[in-house]
């Protein structure tokens, strides 16, 4: 990883026994990518992988209470500002 910021985010989620879904945008170098993430299925995400699917994928791996928890941390920061 590149940057340190995301190194600790991952470690410190790794202690904690956090689920991990290991997204794809972009190719990347293997040798650069921690062992907490090389030993788990990835969903890929990149410009030739069926968008769609991929989305079917994510939706299908994380439990519905995350889901909501991460709806939620979108749409309050985006009515706060727009004043609603």
């Amino acid at each position: 990883m590149a940057s340190s910021v995301a190194r600790q985010e991952l470690d410190h989620a790794v202690e904690q026994h956090k689920r991990l879904i290991p997204i794809v945008c972009r190719e990347t170098e293997s040798e650069l990518t921690p062992v907490a993430l090389r030993r788990l299925h990835w969903i890929f995400f990149r410009d030739v992988d069926d968008f769609d699917q991929a989305l079917a994928t994510l939706v299908a791996a994380t439990p519905p209470a995350s889901i909501l928890r991460v709806a939620r941390s979108v749409v309050t920061p985006a009515c706060a500002s727009s004043g609603n």
